[in-house]
């Protein structure tokens, strides 16, 4: 069931087009995300859902009924903000329950909503304290309460972890998705963030100057990227990308970009590829390897020489800034390599898992 839909949803403002035409469908009980840098619509995206803010075209649907006259508080919708949004001189209890109360919510009711959502949140000895007496993780769990307490069919996360610490982001990550397994409730969350998209969505809709780039699991986003933003948006440290040119005749076929060259006999999907075809090739750092520390199942075939610049130890792993050639490249390679700084090393590629685009278009070449 589509519990969420835009049909050829337009926003603009003046001559500035924020959305252009998009459409989506999220189904019932889904995890959905929208992440994409500033000012891609994502956020104008939500408040158009919730009714804060007038489409200038399209429709949005609620559980297949039009809602785009609907008053707010009839949309059956919970929204967390960025900024909590808490009333300072009320206590967490009046501050969950204060949208009920504006319902005339029986007492008892109110009690019984707050106790549990309380208990879900682990915030029960808080209820008695004043927003100013939380941190800022518990402050978050209080909006999230505020939002369950209603029992809405649909829940909205605007860009909800932006205000808090690297810590407490991971945290409150896993609260959410903790949250959403145990209600099941429809959620839709904006995030310019692709680590929290990645890991709290059951599926990704990039978006970009107004439009959808790519819509998808994280899995999929990940494995085959449609186009050079969506590949560059996606994965940490960013993908490397060289422009350069596919030679491809009856004996051989190899990727040049500049005196860098990579034979592609080794490539699966060769068959893609014309002769002097001018391509973008993707290789994200952790498909780069140190030729001495590279898994068994990576072919040691083809090695290519590499200086090593600079070295980013990250405890498990560390970042290699390499000079192959004529190009520069960031390897992700396992803590057990021991390049340094100044090294002289050889490096390989996991072909199983390079992407190529068309230099023009900037959209996926291959499978």
């Amino acid at each position: 069931m589509i519990a969420v839909e835009f049909k050829q949803l337009t926003k603009s403002f003046g001559d500035v087009h924020i959305l252009k035409g998009i459409d989506l469908e999220i189904q019932e009980g889904e995890f959905l995300v929208l992440v994409g840098p500033s000012g891609c619509g994502k956020s104008t995206s939500l408040r158009i859902l919730a009714g804060l803010e007038t489409t200038t075209s399209g429709d949005v649907n609620i559980h297949g009924t039009r809602v785009n006259e609907l008053d707010p508080s009839k949309r059956d919708i919970g929204m967390v903000f960025q900024s909590y949004a808490l009333y300072p001189h009320l206590d967490v209890y009046e501050n969950m329950a204060f949208g009920l109360r504006i319902r005339k919510t029986s007492d008892s009711e109110i009690e019984e909503r707050v106790t549990k959502a309380a208990e879900i949140l682990k915030i029960t000895d808080l209820l008695r304290r004043k927003p100013k007496e939380l941190s800022g993780g518990q402050r978050q769990r209080v909006a999230l309460g505020r939002a369950i307490v209603r029992q809405p069919r649909v829940f909205l996360f605007d860009e909800p972890l932006s205000n808090l610490d690297a810590k407490l982001r991971g945290e409150m990550r896993v609260e959410i998705k903790r949250l959403h397994q145990l209600l099941g409730n429809t959620m839709i969350y904006v995030t310019h963030d692709q680590v929290e998209a990645m890991t709290m969505g059951d599926r990704i809709a990039i978006m970009n100057g107004g439009i959808i780039e790519q819509l998808a699991s994280p899995r999929e986003m990940y494995a085959k990227p449609v186009n050079t933003f969506v590949a560059g948006f996606i994965g940490t440290p960013q993908m490397n990308f060289l422009e350069g040119e596919i030679f491809k005749n009856s004996n051989e076929a190899y990727f040049k970009s500049g005196s860098f060259r990579l034979d592609l006999k080794p490539y699966k999907n060769n068959s893609a590829f014309e002769d002097k075809q001018k391509v973008i090739l993707g290789i994200r750092p952790e498909d780069i390897f140190d030729s001495n520390h590279a898994p068994n199942e990576i072919s040691k075939e083809n090695p290519l020489d590499a200086n090593v610049e600079l070295v980013e130890p990250l405890g498990s792993d560390i970042l290699a800034h390499l000079v192959c050639s004529s190009v520069n490249l960031t390897g992700r390679f396992k803590g057990d390599s021991q390049a340094n700084a100044g090294d002289k090393i050889k490096i390989i590629f996991n072909y199983d898992n390079l992407h190529f685009f068309d230099k023009s278009t900037k959209l996926r070449i291959t499978n």
